[in-house]
């Protein structure tokens, strides 16, 4: 869970979306995305750094230079994970929000019925 996380605050800012979107099927160095989204050399490793922490991003190293693309494994286990979250989630609040009301009315006719 921690791990998603980080994955889903490394996908917190523009930029990394932007790149994520950039190296999709392909590999691109960090002067090919620094040329494509119009952002600084080091912004653009920043950028990088973080996705590649969180596991988004994995990079290849060709002669002197390293290229980038985007771990489709790790994207996918992510993605899975959320959604069953996301869907768990859902019913479990519901559920929770159910009973919770239940039980205030019971209370409340409870109350009512002393008075």
């Amino acid at each position: 869970m921690s791990n998603l996380v980080e994955v889903l605050k490394s996908l917190s800012s523009e930029p990394r979306i932007r790149i994520v979107q950039l190296l999709k099927g392909r590999r691109l160095c960090v002067n090919a995305i620094t040329c494509k989204l119009g952002i600084s050399q080091s912004a653009v490793s920043q950028h990088l750094r973080i996705l590649k922490g969180s596991g988004i991003v994995k990079s290849e190293k060709r002669g002197y230079w390293m290229h980038y693309s985007v771990n489709e494994k790790s994207l996918a286990r992510h993605m899975d994970t959320l959604h069953r979250i996301l869907s768990i989630e859902k019913a479990t609040v519901l559920e929770k929000g159910e009973s919770q009301c239940a039980a205030m009315k019971k209370k409340r006719v409870a109350r009512t019925r002393r008075s």
